[in-house]
């Protein structure tokens, strides 16, 4: 049995709300390694959360892409902001700067294409 979909709306707007507490300790102890990328992440996490958690109570369309779009932002960034505070707390950073530059590249892209792009999308010409 599925649960209502009422109810996994409010666990997502519950699980962003939750990730915004957890930045609390991120801005207590701003000059510990890490921080900042914990910031991101847990940022990235509440918008994924919060806006998957708005998307299941809308109607409109217009609304609902928005938030898609949001969703696939707030995504990507997760993985960019777990690597950048995996890469902080450890002594790596001299070997990961080419694979941060080549992820802000992919990041940069990402979001190109997320927000350029109408349906979210690719689609050729012509089809349908």
């Amino acid at each position: 049995m599925m649960p209502p979909v009422r109810l996994v709306g409010v666990a997502f707007l519950l699980t962003g709300v939750g990730a915004l507490a957890a930045l609390w300790p991120a801005w207590r102890n701003r000059s510990d390694p890490g921080s900042g990328s914990f910031a991101v992440f847990a940022v990235a996490v509440a918008g994924y959360a919060l806006a998957t958690g708005l998307d299941l109570f809308t109607t409109n369309y217009a609304v609902s892409l928005a938030l898609q779009k949001v969703v696939n932002a707030c995504g990507v960034l997760v993985g960019a902001a777990w690597l950048s505070l995996a890469v902080s707390v450890t002594d790596r950073v001299d070997d990961s700067r080419r694979l941060l530059a080549a992820l802000v590249i992919v990041l940069l892209a990402e979001w190109t294409l997320n927000w350029v792009n109408p349906g979210g999308v690719v689609m050729a010409r012509g089809a349908g």
